[in-house]
């Protein structure tokens, strides 16, 4: 019987460690990705997820990546022709605020305005978010500090933006 040796056995030993970890890492990263089936479910349950994902998000200070969780929303409503509530536009006027894009913020508290009129529940919140953003895209236009998502400059007001 021929005896392995002392550095060889710690070798194997070490190789049979980095496999178990790999094997760890990959069950550990299967259960992160999305599976297909959620990618199958009717529409408005997608969305209801998607909500669900930007309130976990929002909840750690991750506006951008809220932001585009919320457009994917507006994907699949223009996709499936599907009716948003009035409260999807203020929440995503309050995001887009947090991820510093206030023509966004501007154009989703406008939505909401539009859809909710003076009666809607967060109407003097809603004015209070078009007024923060209009003056945060003003400063922004004269300081040339306008906000960006996602490293994607957003306009900027006034003749400075070509209009």
């Amino acid at each position: 019987m021929t005896s392995v040796p002392a550095t060889l056995r710690g070798t194997r030993h070490k190789a049979t460690q980095t496999i178990l970890v790999i094997a760890a890492l990959g069950a550990i990263l299967a259960t992160y990705a999305p599976p297909a089936a959620a990618q199958e479910l009717p529409p408005e349950i997608q969305i209801d997820r998607l909500m669900v994902q930007a309130d976990r998000q929002i909840a750690t200070g991750q506006y951008g990546a809220a932001l585009r969780t919320l457009d994917r929303i507006l994907e699949l409503q223009e996709e499936y022709d599907l009716e948003l509530p009035q409260p999807f536009w203020m929440k995503r006027a309050e995001v887009a605020t947090g991820a510093e894009d206030y023509l966004e913020a501007m154009a989703s508290a406008t939505r909401y305005l539009e859809l909710a009129g003076r009666e809607g529940e967060h109407y003097a919140a809603a004015l209070e978010l078009l007024d923060e953003a209009i003056a945060r895209m003003h400063a922004g236009a004269h300081d040339g500090d306008a906000g960006e998502r996602a490293g994607v400059p957003v306009g900027r007001c006034g003749s400075e933006r070509g209009g």
